[in-house]
């Protein structure tokens, strides 16, 4: 029976040790379309097998010196040659030697004398899984370069999302601190003043604390004056709220804003509080630095048609306050009365 029509490129390689089963099975298949090699011993198999590893294996049990399952074993154990599919073909019907077969690796079983016709449904059968597994190899190659592609993709995103967060935390914030910065704290305060607009109570207090310290020499790094900031930042951190923000706006020049605090009096207290935080001097590099802070306090009320005129007056205050002495705050009120306190 003649199939050229329907030729498929496979290659099968067919051990049997009985000339005429070679004979038989080697024209069967090559009517089919089937390129066929065909050798007598286990032996010759292995070596035929290793230089060329064919698509299939019909493979005779019963040989002199490696029969079938030796040589199937053989076969299993290397990973260049382990998926190839071995159908046995043996004299035997025994169920122990079918277990045997399947035992060692082989993919199915077909007893002598064998009919034409089931050796090539079960040889279509088995290259019909090797052409399925190999279609899900290279889908599965192709999944995972297009997930490769996409994460690639999306790290880059990712990484460009991280710039871009760093370039607005840059806008935003100060690069020593990380303290809210000049453009940072026109934001708080335009939403304060929308808030003081719609709001029964005028809570919204400013403090501009103008700092400032001993002349530093020349010699001294910029790394000292650093550490000084950041130790000066920390002591007025420990003078205000979990709710305030305090702000950079300047190299010495700190804003605190106190939300929610309609008597003007604590204002005062917490100004007074970071004066007895400056009140000993600060150990910045083995050396003894004393900071004088002069605070500006403002109320923001709803007399104030813009957010900056409250930053304004409160410099103003500081600058009156600075002017009076050492560790000094000066109240502004929106009536333009004003009164400085130690």
């Amino acid at each position: 029976m003649s199939n050229k029509s329907n030729k498929i490129s496979h290659d099968i390689l067919i051990v049997d040790d009985t000339l005429a089963n070679l004979k038989v099975l080697s024209e069967t298949l090559i009517s089919y379309g089937y390129e066929v090699r065909a050798v007598k011993s286990g032996k010759t198999a292995l070596a035929a097998i290793k230089a060329m590893p064919p698509s299939l294996v019909l493979l005779d049990i019963n040989m002199p010196e490696i029969d079938g399952y030796q040589v199937c074993q053989a076969l299993k154990a290397d990973k260049t040659t382990r998926n190839i599919p071995i159908i046995f073909l043996t004299a035997s019907n025994e169920a122990k030697d079918k277990v045997k077969a399947f035992a060692s690796g082989g993919a199915d079983y077909i007893a002598k004398p064998f009919q034409i016709e089931e050796v090539i449904a079960r040889v279509k059968n088995q290259l019909s899984i090797v052409a399925a597994h190999e279609q899900i190899r290279q889908l599965n190659m192709e999944l995972e370069a297009r997930v490769k592609e996409r994460t690639k993709f999306l790290n880059q995103k990712l990484n460009e999302l991280e710039q871009t967060k760093k370039l607005l935390h840059n806008t935003f914030y100060d690069s020593l601190t990380d303290l809210p910065n000049k453009i940072s704290l026109s934001k708080h305060l335009a939403l304060a003043m929308l808030k003081i607009r719609n709001d029964k109570y005028n809570g919204k207090v400013e403090l501009y604390i103008n700092c400032t310290w001993n002349v530093m020499s020349q010699s001294q790094s910029n790394l000292t004056e650093h550490k000084l900031i950041l130790a000066v930042v920390k002591r007025i951190l420990a003078s205000i709220r979990e709710v305030d923000t305090l702000a950079r706006v300047g190299n010495k020049k700190f804003v605190a804003l106190l939300p929610e605090m309609q008597n003007i009096h604590r204002a005062t207290y917490i100004a007074t509080q970071i004066h007895q935080q400056f009140a000993t001097p600060l150990n910045i590099t083995r050396q003894q630095i004393e900071v004088d802070a002069s605070i500006g306090i403002v109320l923001g009320a709803k007399s104030y048609k813009q957010s900056t005129s409250i930053t304004r007056d409160a410099q103003l205050a500081a600058h009156k306050a600075q002017k009076q002495g050492k560790n000094q705050y000066h109240l502004f009120s929106s009536i333009q009365k004003s009164v400085t306190q130690k």
